[in-house]
């Protein structure tokens, strides 16, 4: 089959457009990717017992420090603004 100029021409600029549309979906994609959730240590208000979480254990818990990167509260999570 023969393929006239002009139509062989279309073809490949609606292909180029994809191609572009489907490289912009990927890097919108790749940035889009989220770091998990951090970590809080919790303290009772009752008897000031304390527990790491990501989120709080219920109304008898106050955040008492954070955010950390582990779930041992432990390594400080560096947060930077944008």
């Amino acid at each position: 089959m023969l393929i006239s100029l002009p139509s062989a021409a279309i073809a490949f600029a609606t292909g180029r457009r994809h191609a572009v549309a489907g490289l912009l979906a990927l890097a919108c994609a790749a940035g889009a990717a989220g770091a998990p959730a951090p970590w809080y240590q919790w303290r009772s208000l009752q008897n000031g017992s304390q527990v790491c979480a990501q989120t709080s254990p219920g109304s008898g818990w106050g955040q008492a420090g954070g955010p950390f990167r582990d779930a041992d509260c432990r390594r400080p999570l560096r947060v930077i603004g944008l």
